[in-house]
């Protein structure tokens, strides 16, 4: 059973229940993008075992504060714990975006139309998904 089975198995009758937002606290920051995957050979570009770790750790921690997914269009909002000064903002939104979609707590992440990232001085990682109207996105 995958963790997204698992996250999903909190209704009891099946159903996924939709918010308008959803917070999500996690005692630990994600993993930064250069260390998200590993190049195996004969199999080509693969999870690296840290980052199918935070998925699913994060994932429970998620799951204990009973949030509810957000469906359509939305907004993330991501504060992260800076663990190094040389450390880049962007390098920890994918893995987060990644964790919503594997727990099923958004639809896609072809839905998120605007991401708001930050560095904290607060230890872990806070993640705040809001619905927004759909906007025009030109062809």
């Amino acid at each position: 059973m995958s963790p997204a089975d698992i996250f999903g198995a909190r209704n009891k009758i099946g159903r996924r229940i939709d918010g308008a937002s959803l917070e999500i606290r996690l005692g630990d920051p994600p993993p930064s993008s250069n260390n998200m995957f590993a190049n195996v050979p004969g199999k080509g570009r693969i999870k690296s075992k840290l980052y199918n770790l935070w998925i699913e750790s994060a994932g429970w921690e998620a799951r204990t504060q009973s949030v509810n997914r957000v469906g359509g269009s939305v907004l993330i909002d991501i504060t992260v714990f800076r663990m190094s000064k040389i450390a880049d903002i962007d390098n920890r939104v994918k893995a987060c975006i990644d964790l919503l979609v594997a727990h099923d707590l958004i639809d896609d992440d072809k839905n998120v139309q605007e991401i708001r990232a930050r560095w904290s001085n607060e230890r872990g990682c806070k993640i705040v998904v809001s619905r927004i109207q759909d906007s025009a996105v030109a062809a």
